[in-house]
């Protein structure tokens, strides 16, 4: 679905909100799912292989993080300039975007290609894992650029309001990996049987559809924002706009990566079994967490639009009807995988004593998924309205002021073990949420200048 600019600013804020989110959370789950198909299929190879995998997470979210701040801060740029009527200055950002994502992408591809031992060894890879995590870390490495730069098209797309090209780019890239992740890990038919290396390389070949999809979408013209290699001219104004919410959001997104990795060396502490636990409950949590992330990128678009038409007390409106709906999604999902753990964790394995070092996460978060999905509708309010800093300072506080503390005082020095680890996670959430909102009751969504480029 593609919610007009007039709908935007204007229209029903719940039908629009739900229009625009619609879409996204369809792709989030399609990819969620590839997610989930990639794990059940790796667990079907053994626990060492899904502790392989959860050693590459923090890396790729890392770089998943610049795109995705980068993607962040394209999209708030946009949906602002096309809010004010100005469409060539739309599109010159968006074609300073694909500069940089190229950039950004050929830099951390090639420094994890060359330094991927010593990477994942420093995070607590032990030898009998090294093998396989360097098996699945290769294709996943080498899909960055590719990856950052699709996720610029999606967010160019998105920052218009438009999803549905996003959903189907990521729809069936996900359906692709879905198909392809046993033919290369268990070598079916004459497809060469590559173990936990053929789930990455399904992923590699999904992502590099997607990027094929969307970055024809946008440069074939059949988008509002049009791309003109031959009239590009550099503006540092440009880059400045999109990185002003780029860069505190992929630190955002990057607080987060290093905190998974600073968790995942805490559960390392307590056996591959642990590290295998960890990364299991944060794959199933991505279920949790879709409809926020679905709702946070219709909020920022639909923020974005307005701050840019100077409609501030309709985009702190939509603010608010935003974080409700998201945090009654959250606490609806997060209920069933309360009262239903076990169930759930034994799509991913048939591992008794994986399945029992798992569920502990879900029955010390169901109740408070409200207050993570409310942090992040809000941090996307801001991120759309051209502020990046909040968010990242939400997820600062909720993770190194408080989370990461806490799991190592009640793991460690309370020799709780993993339990421990999952005991810190609800005062996290808690104090995140409420610090949210409690920021967006004292501060202003809109500027007495929107930015240096419109003004």
């Amino acid at each position: 679905m593609k919610a007009s600019r007039e709908e935007i600013l204007t229209g029903n804020m719940s039908k629009t909100i739900f229009k625009l989110a619609l879409p996204t959370m369809i792709a989030f789950l399609l990819h969620t799912g590839f997610n989930v198909v990639d794990t059940i299929f790796v667990g079907m190879i053994s626990s060492d292989a899904i502790a392989a995998v959860t050693l590459v997470f923090p890396i790729f979210f890392f770089v998943f993080a610049l795109g995705n701040g980068l993607g962040l801060g394209t999209a708030s740029a946009i949906s602002r300039f096309l809010g004010a009527g100005r469409k060539q200055e739309a599109s010159n950002v968006a074609e300073h975007a694909y500069l940089i994502s190229v950039i950004a992408g050929v830099f951390f591809a090639v420094i994890g290609l060359v330094f991927s031992r010593e990477i994942f060894t420093l995070m607590g890879a032990s030898e009998s894992l090294v093998n396989l995590v360097l098996q699945y870390s290769f294709w996943i490495l080498l899909g960055f650029p590719f990856m950052i730069f699709s996720m610029v098209s999606n967010s160019i797309l998105r920052g218009e309001g438009d999803m549905k090209s996003p959903m189907i780019a990521m729809g069936i890239a996900s359906i692709m990996n879905i198909i392809l992740d046993p033919l290369f890990i268990f070598g079916i038919g004459p497809f060469p049987e590559m173990g936990v290396g053929g789930a990455a390389f399904a992923t590699f070949l999904s992502r590099l559809f997607a990027f094929f999809y969307s970055t024809w979408f946008v440069f074939t013209g059949r988008s509002n924002v049009k791309i003109s290699i031959a009239n590009f001219k550099f503006k540092v104004a440009y880059i400045w706009d999109i990185l002003k919410v780029g860069i505190p959001s992929s630190l955002d997104r990057i607080v987060m990566s290093v905190a998974m990795s600073i968790q995942t060396k805490i559960a390392s502490l307590f056996g591959d079994i642990a590290i295998a636990a960890f990364g299991l409950s944060f794959r199933a949590e991505s279920i949790i967490f879709m409809p926020s992330m679905a709702f946070g990128s219709a909020i920022l678009t639909m923020v974005g639009q307005n701050i840019g038409a100077k409609n501030d007390s309709r985009a702190r409106l939509i603010a608010i009807k935003g974080s409700v709906i998201a945090a009654i999604f959250a606490s609806i999902i997060g209920l069933i995988f309360y009262f239903f753990p076990e169930i759930i964790i034994r799509v991913f394995t048939s591992d008794t004593v994986l399945i029992d070092s798992s569920k502990g996460y879900f029955l010390a978060m169901g109740f408070f998924w409200a207050f993570i999905a409310t942090q992040f509708v809000i941090g996307s309010a801001f991120q759309g309205s051209g502020k990046g800093i909040p968010s990242f300072l939400f997820n600062f506080v909720r993770l190194f002021i408080v989370g990461i503390p806490l799991m190592y005082f009640f793991a460690v020095k309370q020799n709780m073990g993993l339990n421990g680890i999952w005991k810190a996670y609800p005062y996290a959430a808690v104090v995140g949420g409420l610090f949210a909102v409690l920021w967006f009751k004292f501060n202003k969504l809109g500027h007495k200048k929107l930015d240096v480029v419109i003004e």
